[in-house]
């Protein structure tokens, strides 16, 4: 069964079994050094994104860390 989350403003259809870490792998693939993810408005250390479950309705904002200057 799918359920319907916003990703930065943008609400896209997931299956329901996933946690924080599969959601990051599903949209970024392996690619997640530098990453920030808020889960409704709540900061998500890394330690807990496998054990944190994406429930319907949710609001994940991801935030790549860049560097410049």
């Amino acid at each position: 069964m799918n359920v319907e989350i916003k990703v930065n403003n943008d609400t896209i259809q997931i299956t329901n079994d996933k946690n924080v870490l599969s959601l990051l792998q599903h949209l970024r693939g392996e690619k997640l050094n530098g990453l920030a993810v808020a889960l409704n408005e709540t900061v998500v250390p890394r330690s807990q994104w496998d054990k944190i479950q994406i429930k319907a309705n949710d609001d994940v904002l991801i935030i790549q860390a860049t560097q410049g200057g």
